[in-house]
């Protein structure tokens, strides 16, 4: 009958202590003590424990087990070692409590200490390292305890296969789930839906597919991770096609469900579908959750429907700093950086993520400035702050900058990651910076992040664009198995360098070696047929794009086909090419033809292309330059005073060109006419030595491309 009131609430337990026991032995105080840990009064079990006339090993176990289940780690160890004696349920009490509150090393050291040793012993720290992050610990206990002939349950087989997962190793998860139906687990939902999951993670969905389709009893949780493992593995249209079967089964979507299933609608930009699943979550109630609203704004802003999306952030039943930075990411991609700084200086509460999203948003619509006052404003900066301050400035060419914030980092407490390291040694090439690169590849070395795939990359870039090929070679052939990005780089250094024919070889290379080509690595092989001259090899990889390798040509791809058309003297097929693409042409597509266009003195299709940057960029200075200098090398000296007069007339000014050089760790930086320079005097004194000199040795200076009407002496 006591039984029956503990399992009620608080009120019931007292009319247990009072009412029904007045003479209680040792199983009734134990009880007791269990109904109040039940209900979160521990210092009241700890009372009824102290004045306990006598206790057992079920007694002390039981009060055990309430410090532990309250997080009371420190009271429960103290307990534990004064108990007059220990039985395998109060080693393992412990060694769960530890591993459940990710204290890992405390769990192992009891467990180590364990005078015996069972199922649940093993389970705990097996089931405590997968859930830890300790994926590799997880597999080898397990391997111990395989060896070692312990039975395992099905908690052990769920909790080894998830660390399999996450380590993506395939082989031995394979091995462990056919242990498990050895084990007699076959038809364990649990198991299963374990399995499910390792295999998806594993990159083997056909696996996880015909294990599905053999379970006799699937939940909610069995669809999610196959519709999970098919998004995972690039499946998203299949993905959603078993949503849809899942449903039409009768099972019921949960939280998780749905969850998943607008994310793979938001990573397709399935607006439509999205906005079905938006009217079932309106239909069950789970619209009302706030981790479902936050995946729906989401969803709406990843679709470009950030009017939509704004529309329901109003509506959410309840909103947390999750729902305010997805509403100020989908007005900063969308380039309303204003309304995206409202929302953030209006926000209820703020987290770093919040900060770092408007400082993101502000780096890419190329506000640097903006950017870089909110991040001084930061109450505390995270390397996530720094990272995308720095990528900002890189991005819109601001290396300088970068670099010295970067050094100004480096000063900090907050330590760089591999986006970090990866973002600098892109200003180090942007900026030709060798010695700089140099020693930031060293420093990169000694805190071991050399072996991250996109520094590599990026350190593979940075000797290319610094102009050394040799160590960009050398430091791509000690990669073990190079991956897409790799190759991509390395074929991009020498197409940079001119070496297309080698360019070309090395991505012959790459697809022998069984690696598939993206969008980034046929600009490389475009731009090695451009330098190399080879139109019909250029056609062939362009057209092969889409037609083997299922890559829809972007507009960087028809910019690379205007080159290499350009540059061999086909103009009209170019032009015809521009007016073939089958949305709006690119400012950058015109801009492209008209510099060919000037190389090979096409007055007609410059200025047609001329015309088309005119009302597409009307304030770009190139255009008008340009065609300047075309009319310029054809003498036509009346057109060039006409552009010349547009430019005034429409305030457009040329920046000057700027080139610079790195001597001992110092940048210098020169423009044209410029005296700034510190030493411009003796730097002019040389440039007239030279002249001299080359004059005196008979040198006959080409003057073709000045496109100024003077003397032949002042060109």
């Amino acid at each position: 009958m006591l039984s029956g009131y503990l399992r009620n609430w608080i009120g019931r337990i007292e009319n247990a202590r009072h009412e029904i026991m007045p003479e209680k032995d040792v199983v009734s105080w134990t009880k007791m003590i269990v109904g109040y840990a039940r209900n979160g009064q521990l210092e009241q079990a700890s009372n009824v424990f102290d004045k306990m006339p006598e206790r057992n090993i079920v007694t002390w176990n039981a009060m055990l087990a309430a410090y532990v289940r309250n997080g009371k780690l420190e009271d429960g160890q103290k307990l534990f070692d004064k108990m007059p004696e220990r039985n395998v349920v109060s080693w393992n009490t412990m060694i769960a409590g530890y591993a459940q509150n990710g204290r890992m090393e405390d769990a192992r050291q009891l467990f180590d200490k364990t005078p015996k040793r069972d199922v649940v012993s093993w389970t705990s720290v097996i089931t405590g390292y997968a859930k830890n992050g300790c994926f590799q610990d997880s597999l080898d206990l397990f391997s111990c305890m395989h060896e070692g002939g312990v039975y395992r349950n099905q908690f052990t087989f769920t909790g080894v296969l998830s660390a399999c997962a996450s380590l993506e190793v395939l082989l031995p998860g394979k091995q462990i789930h056919a242990d498990s139906i050895k084990m007699g687990f076959q038809f364990d939902i649990s198991v299963g839906n374990a399995a499910i999951n390792m295999y998806a993670k594993c990159g083997s969905i056909d696996n996880g597919q015909q294990l599905f389709d053999t379970m006799p009893e699937r939940d909610v949780v069995s669809w999610t991770s196959m519709i999970a493992g098919y998004a995972q593995n690039e499946h998203g249209k299949d993905a959603l096609e078993f949503f849809a079967r899942m449903l039409s089964t009768g099972t019921m979507p949960n939280q998780s469900n749905l969850t998943c299933v607008l994310g793979i609608c938001t990573s397709l930009a399935a607006l439509e579908y999205g906005k079905q699943i938006h009217a079932h979550t309106v239909k069950t109630g789970f619209v009302s959750n706030v981790n479902v609203g936050n995946v729906l704004v989401s969803m709406y802003v990843k679709c470009g429907e950030i009017d939509d999306a704004r529309l329901f952030f109003e509506r959410m039943y309840e909103s947390n700093v999750l729902s305010w930075n997805s509403m100020i990411v989908g007005y900063a991609e969308n380039r309303r950086t204003d309304e995206a700084r409202q929302f953030f200086d209006e926000m209820p509460e703020r987290n770093v993520d919040s900060w770092n999203v408007m400082i993101v948003g502000y780096a890419r619509n190329k506000k640097t400035f903006d950017a870089r006052v909110l991040f001084e404003k930061m109450p505390e900066q995270n390397v996530i702050s720094w990272t995308a301050v720095l990528t900002g400035y890189v991005q819109n060419g601001q290396d300088e900058e970068a670099l010295q914030l970067f050094s100004r980092m480096a000063q900090s407490c907050v330590k760089p990651n591999h986006s970090t390291w990866a973002v600098v040694l892109s200003s180090c090439a942007g900026l030709a910076t060798l010695e700089q690169g140099k020693q930031v590849h060293a420093q990169i070395i000694k805190v071991g992040f050399e072996s991250d795939v996109f520094v590599r990359s990026a350190i593979v870039d940075m000797y290319a664009k610094c102009g050394n090929l040799d160590d960009a070679r050398l430091s791509f052939d000690k990669i073990y198995k190079p991956d897409t990005v790799l190759w991509t780089t390395i074929i991009s250094a020498y197409a940079q360098h001119g070496h297309g024919r080698e360019a070309l070889l090395l991505f012959e290379q790459m697809q022998q070696a069984g690696l598939t080509p993206n969008h980034v690595t046929f600009l490389g092989v475009l731009a090695a047929c451009s330098h190399a001259g080879l139109v019909d090899k250029g056609w062939h990889y362009f057209l092969s794009m889409s037609q083997h390798h299922g890559i829809r040509p972007r507009v960087e791809h028809y910019v690379c086909m205007v080159d290499i058309l350009g540059r061999s003297g086909h103009l009209d097929e170019a032009e015809d090419l521009i007016n073939s693409i089958p949305y709006e042409p690119d400012a950058i597509l015109w801009k492209a033809l008209l510099g060919a266009c000037r190389v090979h003195g096409n007055l007609d299709i410059g200025r047609r292309a001329a015309e088309h940057l005119f009302d597409l960029e009307p304030h770009n200075a190139a255009a008008y330059v340009l065609l300047s200098n075309i009319y310029a090398a054809a003498g036509k000296w009346d057109d060039v005073a006409k552009v010349r007069r547009m430019m005034k007339d429409r305030e457009i000014k040329k920046n000057p060109g700027c080139s610079w050089i790195e001597i001992k760790n110092v940048v210098h930086k020169f423009i044209v006419g410029d005296r700034s320079h510190p030493q411009s005097d003796r730097i002019y004194a040389m440039l007239d030595h030279l002249a001299k000199r080359m004059k005196e040795s008979g040198y006959m200076p080409d003057t073709s491309s000045v496109l100024l009407d003077v003397e032949e002496q002042r060109k």
